[in-house]
């Protein structure tokens, strides 16, 4: 126990470091000595103790939280079957395969992701938010001191009674203005005038409550199922049932969402409810434009105009935007309203209300406003550079920052080239076409995204020096003291006596020890600067 508080502490902070230890994860034992200070328990294990480590937490009372880097996600796996029962929290840092889940036994669990050659998200519907630390590597990130605060920041809230903590579903509420509609018609390069159509006819008549709470209507079959282990337990509480019925619960929707987010989790209650102005449901979380349920509840809880670029985004995603240019009402209601369109005359009232707003407004697209500057990303302090084209004059006047994003850009050209190649070439080197993103825009893209450049990276480890490194450590660690190996240090006499012999068989010993030690430090620096160079050379070699 690291706890440094008086009495009782506020809960557990576990932290599993990566396969290089304290080499790699040193800044895991760095965030456990801040918990320690405000008096939290803080308990650190090597990547392969997780089922030692969850076999002891057994007894641990109050909150448990769990942090883990690298390849550290196998032993939070282990931890969580050995302790039979749920953590409160996770935070995944640059896990090391990709395509992992979170372990369902954690509520809630953040994906943290260095940048620069960084490894992988872990997902999951647990998963409430995925970051990026866009200047962090693999080695590096678990040092930053900004992932410290954010982690220290979530342990807190977790824990503090604070009456400014709300539920996930309420934010600012800022209503729907007049001018939000010729702006975000113009985003969407479409007339006004149908905007305000589809707002009158298809949105509810608001998207907030004064107080701030989304408008919301909480599906139990939807919550059957997304609660995965916690359906049964969703179901007992009559929150969850296999197939639809007729008549939603009656009453305020609020306290049945406030339920399942205490058996289930947030990520479960967002998916299983529908949001805001236009209704969209929380596992269209990606149609939407959002990495999550619970990511969408809280950017359309700020305002209802987010709501309405949620809700048009789900419209392009539905393939409804061009019915909704054409007017072609039948299609764009049965799409958007299904069963429902021709018992309510969906079609018909959007027709009406279409041609009254063309008359007030007009049937231009109204000029689309000024770029806002580039806002940094959640956990990202910095914003992306904005570069023109990448020729050798435009790079020679870049500063040090912009050479940087450059760099990184031109790299994954290169990668996203080799997989349209592979898939050319039908050699199976590249993803499906399908999945083959334009990532090279750093600023449109989504972790999910760069994940398939990231993985590429992996194709040259097995000719890195990273490996070799850990190769030459490994086989220093292991190799024997054998008496063969011995007698190169020890004189072929036969004139000394057994005493003699065996304190210089001793010394041989010693001396076979210092060289081996000398040999892993040396081969774990050749591993640290092979990472390091891998994560920091722009190179147009084929990975």
């Amino acid at each position: 126990m690291e706890n440094s508080g008086e009495g009782s502490p506020k809960g557990t902070l576990i932290g599993f470091g990566g396969i290089g230890g304290t080499l790699f994860s040193a800044g895991l034992k760095t965030i456990g000595a801040r918990a320690a200070g405000l008096g939290w328990d803080y308990r650190h294990y090597t990547w392969t103790s997780g089922e030692r480590a969850g076999s002891a937490a057994r007894s641990v009372r109050g909150p448990i939280i769990l942090i883990w880097h690298s390849a550290g996600k196998k032993a939070s796996d282990d931890f969580c079957d050995a302790l039979g029962r749920e953590v409160d929290l996770g935070f995944g840092v640059d896990s090391w395969l990709p395509g992992e889940d979170a372990h369902e036994l954690i509520r809630r669990v953040y994906s943290i992701r260095a940048g620069r050659g960084g490894r992988f998200d872990v997902h999951g519907s647990n998963v409430v938010a995925k970051i990026v630390y866009r200047d962090e590597t693999h080695t590096s990130i678990d040092d930053e001191p900004k992932l410290h605060d954010f982690i220290i920041e979530k342990m807190e809230a977790l824990v503090n009674a604070n009456p400014e903590i709300k539920p996930f579903y309420i934010g600012e509420g800022i209503r729907l203005g007049e001018d939000d509609f010729p702006v975000i018609a113009a985003e969407n390069n479409m007339p006004e005038y149908l905007l305000r159509a589809v707002v009158e006819i298809e949105a509810s008549g608001k998207g907030s409550h004064s107080s701030g709470a989304l408008v919301a209507r909480y599906e139990p079959h939807k919550a059957w199922k997304y609660a995965g282990l916690k359906r049964n337990e969703l179901a007992r509480e009559n929150l969850a049932y296999a197939n639809w019925k007729r008549g939603y619960p009656k009453g305020s929707p609020y306290p049945l969402i406030d339920q399942c987010v205490e058996i289930a989790g947030q990520e479960v209650a967002a998916l299983a409810t529908s949001w805001g102005l236009g209704q969209v449901m929380g596992f269209n979380h990606l149609a939407a434009g959002f990495d999550s349920a619970v990511d969408l509840v809280r950017n359309f809880a700020r305002s209802e105009a987010n709501q309405l670029r949620g809700m048009m985004n789900f419209i392009r995603a539905a393939n409804l935007f061009d019915a909704l240019l054409r007017e072609d009402w039948q299609t764009f209601a049965e799409g958007y309203n299904g069963d429902q369109q021709a018992k309510h005359n969906y079609a018909g009232r959007l027709k009406i209300a279409a041609q009254r707003w063309k008359k007030e407004s007009g049937s231009q697209i109204p000029p689309a406003p000024p770029k806002p500057p580039v806002k940094p990303s959640p956990g990202d302090p910095s914003p992306v550079p904005v570069l023109p084209e990448l020729t050798l004059e435009n790079l020679r006047k870049f500063t040090n920052a912009e050479l940087r994003e450059a760099a990184i850009r031109a790299n994954d050209f290169t990668k996203l080239s080799i997989i349209v190649f592979g898939e050319r070439d039908n050699t199976g080197a590249g993803k499906p076409a399908a999945e083959t993103r334009a990532a090279i825009n750093h600023e449109a893209a989504k972790p999910d995204e760069e994940n398939t450049m990231a993985f590429s990276k992996t194709k040259s480890f097995l000719k890195s020096s990273t490996l070799i490194g850990i190769g030459g450590a490994l086989l220093s660690s292991f190799f024997p003291a054998s008496k063969p190996i011995l007698d190169i240090f020890v004189p072929d006499t036969t004139s000394m006596n057994p005493e003699t012999i065996e304190q210089l068989y001793v010394s041989a010993k010693q001396t076979f020890e210092a060289l081996r030690s000398l040999a892993v430090s040396i081969s774990l620096f050749i591993a640290a600067r092979g990472r390091v160079k891998a994560n920091t050379a722009l190179t147009f070699k084929s990975e």
